[in-house]
């Protein structure tokens, strides 16, 4: 499967050179990247070589598409550029891995654009995930502290290097995604944001099937390496620790340390084996569309104080 990587820098939080590696890894071929700029992409194709990868450079996606004819791209970019790439991707029948936010800022009727945009991917036979690494971990978390039933909390540390309530789209995707793969779908209510703009609290409850879970996520801006992160149910926490050394991972709670997995890998992953197996990714439409109209909703009303507009 040939693949080409949009925002494939390494910025403060940019993925692009790690999600290459695991695509390789997966036995995928990383033929083209994109970036802003000539002298970025043509930096960043040069730093893929580390991993033996040899990628064309591009600074416009037309020519990208023309010249190089990929079969799936992966949308590592900033947010606000997510929906054209979306659209110009799905308009070309390609697979796609999108970083979340999905899409961000929320446009005007939302729901109806990420219906219209799914209807298309599964008219074409197409994949289209989201990059919401946290879920392909949980059976680590259920191993130290136990699968919650029915809980009652959920608790959440997050790092973002942004401040204000830019930290809201950055880093509520990897709690909803929890939240979701854990409890099911959801509803969002009594919405609540204190605090200053390098830490911030967001408070909600998730109404699912089983009944009503408290949610308390906590941001903390951080730009030192490697960024605190940790969240359980009910009291039961866990700590994630990394060995910079080794580049492994770790969660830390119930008074025990477990080895887990790189979720980014298994993320790209299990990408590559939906479009090798034509099935269903682990965060794929039904995933991705709850949670992206929940954060939606949590911050019209935490930062605005309002309802979105009517879902259609």
């Amino acid at each position: 499967m040939k693949v080409a990587l949009i925002g494939a820098g390494r910025n403060v939080n940019g993925l692009g050179p790690f999600i290459a590696k695991y695509l390789a890894e997966a036995g995928a071929s990383v033929t083209a990247v994109l970036t802003s700029r000539a002298v970025s992409a043509s930096q960043a194709a040069l730093g893929l070589q580390a991993y033996g990868i040899e990628a064309k450079p591009f600074c416009d996606i037309d020519q990208l598409l023309s010249a190089d004819r990929p079969e799936a791209l992966v949308i590592a970019s900033p947010s606000a550029s997510h929906l054209d790439y979306l659209r110009r991707g799905l308009g070309e029948s390609i697979h796609i891995l999108c970083e979340k936010p999905f899409i961000w800022p929320a446009p005007a009727s939302f729901g109806v654009l990420l219906n219209g945009l799914f209807d298309v991917a599964e008219r074409r036979d197409l994949v289209v995930a989201m990059n919401s690494q946290w879920p392909f971990v949980l059976e680590s978390y259920y191993e130290l502290c136990g699968r919650p039933n029915n809980p009652e909390r959920f608790e959440m540390r997050l790092s973002p290097s942004c401040a204000g309530e830019a930290m809201l789209p950055d880093s509520l995707p990897h709690a909803l995604s929890l939240l979701y793969a854990s409890l099911g779908p959801g509803e969002i209510a009594n919405v609540s944001l204190s605090g200053a703009p390098a830490a911030q609290s967001v408070c909600f409850d998730y109404g699912h099937a089983g009944g009503t879970c408290r949610c308390v996520i906590e941001l903390v801006q951080t730009l030192a390496q490697p960024r605190p992160f940790g969240f359980g149910f009910d009291g039961r926490l866990v700590e994630r620790e990394i060995d910079i050394q080794n580049y492994a991972i770790y969660f830390r709670g119930a008074g025990r340390r477990l080895n887990v997995s790189d979720p980014l890998k298994l993320s790209v992953d299990d990408f590559v084996a939906s479009v090798r197996d034509r099935r269903e990714p682990l965060i794929g439409r039904q995933h991705i569309q709850s949670t992206s109209l929940m954060l939606e909703t949590i911050y019209n009303r935490g930062v605005h104080g309002k309802d979105q507009e009517p879902r259609a």
